[in-house]
């Protein structure tokens, strides 16, 4: 998958369209390994992708191309650039992160580069929390003034790699796949749903035969008014509730084309599940939160903001000196 995804985003424009129907191939193998086989029986079914999955990745490139320049990092650099201090606790911390990463590991005993940086993405949380704390005000020291206090906590690297161009390019799909799962999700979704609610119409469906029977004196010590004027009536209704449900997905799901359709509306509206936006905080070296006028005004703390999901994490291109992790 990844060198297809490589070739398109790579290629000039002439390359474009043939990088493109590689994509699209390889996505709908993707979709329908995870749904429904009977999707590639679907005439036309790879151009009714097409247009769709080319929005996606245009949507995908700017986002991700917006994202700021790689961040110099190192022990010296956390001294010295407030970002690196504002991300990380102390600068063993950054030896422990890199170091101990097992993608980086394998990159630094496989890599033959006489390239200075290891190009990264890192991933975060970002977490504020109100606290009572010292601040100064026109020179005096206040103690217990409410502050916010800032952190930066479960860091991850990922795609380690030679180059900015590269690294960009990585981070590119994994976002695509982000979206290719977001499609399964949802197809997967209406057919568990669906299976469930058929499952809830056998079982009060065999209840209510049941009760029918006791209602009719055909089991002997129950009282049939109690089946007939309670539970009959609302098994009844659960039932009229389940088969009203199955009506409206089997209306909205009746034919592969709109499997199809379930997807390219995931493609075509890329923003409506996975966001992201380049975003800062202003922050002292003390980790809390600063405005312009405050007599220590701190920095801003730039990153790029990911939603997708209802899942946040907060995003940096990174490097690193490869001296740094000998």
């Amino acid at each position: 998958m990844f060198k297809f995804l490589n070739s398109f985003f790579s290629s000039s424009d002439k390359q474009i369209d043939e990088s493109l129907k590689q994509l699209i191939d390889k996505s709908i193998d993707l979709t329908v390994k995870g749904t429904d086989p009977r999707l590639s029986q679907v005439s036309g079914h790879k151009k009714k992708f097409q247009d769709s999955i080319k929005h996606a990745l245009l949507y995908i490139d700017n986002i991700i191309e917006q994202m700021h320049p790689p961040l110099e990092i190192s022990r010296q650099q956390y001294a010295a650039n407030p970002q690196v201090n504002a991300f990380f606790g102390t600068a063993n911390d950054i030896k422990d992160l890199f170091q101990h990463n097992r993608d980086v590991s394998k990159y630094m005993y496989k890599s033959i580069s006489d390239d200075e940086f290891i190009y990264l993405g890192m991933a975060m949380s970002l977490t504020t929390r109100n606290v009572l704390a010292r601040k100064q005000v026109s020179g005096i020291i206040k103690k217990d003034v409410k502050r916010t206090a800032v952190s930066f906590s479960e860091h991850r690297l990922v795609d380690p790699c030679d180059s900015e161009v590269e690294l960009r390019r990585k981070i590119k799909e994994r976002v695509f796949m982000t979206l290719i799962q977001a499609s399964l999700v949802k197809l997967i979704g209406i057919k568990d749903q669906k299976h469930e609610l058929e499952e809830q119409r056998s079982l009060l469906m065999a209840k209510l035969r049941n009760y029918k029977k006791q209602a009719l004196g055909l089991e002997t010590g129950i009282n049939p008014s109690t089946y007939e004027n309670f539970s009959f009536k609302k098994l009844n209704s659960e039932l009229s509730e389940i088969e009203a449900n199955l009506k409206h997905i089997s209306t909205n799901i009746v034919t592969l084309d709109q499997y199809i359709d379930v997807i390219n509306e995931v493609m075509d509206n890329p923003s409506n599940y996975l966001k992201a936006e380049n975003s800062s905080i202003r922050m002292t070296r003390m980790n809390f939160t600063a405005t312009l006028n405050d007599e220590d005004p701190g920095e801003e703390i730039v990153f790029t903001d990911f939603q997708a999901n209802q899942n946040k994490v907060i995003g940096r291109l990174v490097k690193i000196s490869q001296n740094e992790l000998r």
